[in-house]
């Protein structure tokens, strides 16, 4: 920290000027740092963006398809009547099939 010439203190002019040419360098430097950061990321979004972005919505897909195929395939043809038929407010339908599965003991799912 800079010393005051005429020793007034931290509430000097000089101190609060000194502080400020300080805060402002600082503000400049950390302004020009996210200008770069900004001018790398969308060079990159311009170079890879679109393969990314493909890539992900591929995927995103496939997931849910799979996770689709293994939750209907583990459920009995019971479980899928109580599901689609009825209600919930009347205790049919999906309020039925929750109540259902809170009554049986918990199970393992495979993991991959």
């Amino acid at each position: 920290q800079l010393a005051c010439p005429l020793d007034l203190g931290c509430h000097s002019v000089y101190a609060q000027k000194t502080r400020m040419a300080l805060d402002v360098r600082q503000s400049e430097i950390w302004r020009e740092s996210m200008r770069k950061e900004k001018r790398h990321a969308d060079n990159w979004k311009i170079q890879y963006g679109k393969e990314v972005a493909e890539m992900e919505k591929k995927l995103l897909l496939a997931s849910m398809k799979r996770e689709q195929q293994q939750g209907l395939s583990r459920m009995t043809t019971s479980e899928k009547d109580m599901l689609y038929t009825g209600v919930s407010r009347e205790g049919e339908g999906r309020a039925a099939y929750l109540k259902y599965q809170r009554s049986k003991s918990p199970r393992k799912f495979p993991t991959q």
